[in-house]
């Protein structure tokens, strides 16, 4: 991820060819903390920014997936969350995942 001002970026997946030259497989527009590429280069899922307010909303982008550059699957922070009570909220945002576990070649993302 690029960051190219305060809340704009991009992705790119380049494979790199045998004498030693680049080529551009995709690109993805949008700024995230936190990204994933599948070993291949083809999967990318980004997790959204963080979420403002104090409860989940159709606007707050939660996961993004992704193949060969082309969405998938987003989901919102109230697609997800199903019970408030467990939010851990701060004065201006909230958390809505407790984090994310890495098994083999699995991507697995704990909701509160």
């Amino acid at each position: 991820m690029v960051p190219n001002n305060a809340n704009k970026g991009y992705a790119v997946a380049f494979l790199l060819i045998n004498d030693g030259s680049l080529k551009k497989l995709w690109r993805v527009e949008g700024y995230s903390f936190e990204a994933y590429l599948s070993k291949g280069g083809h999967y990318f899922i980004r997790i959204g920014p963080w979420v403002f307010g104090r409860k989940p909303s159709k606007e707050d982008i939660a996961v993004e997936f992704f193949k060969n550059g082309f969405l998938l699957r987003a989901y919102s922070s109230k697609d997800l969350i199903k019970d408030i009570s467990k939010l851990v909220a701060t004065s201006g945002h909230y958390f809505w995942r407790q984090k994310i576990i890495h098994i083999r070649h699995y991507l697995l993302i704990i909701f509160i």
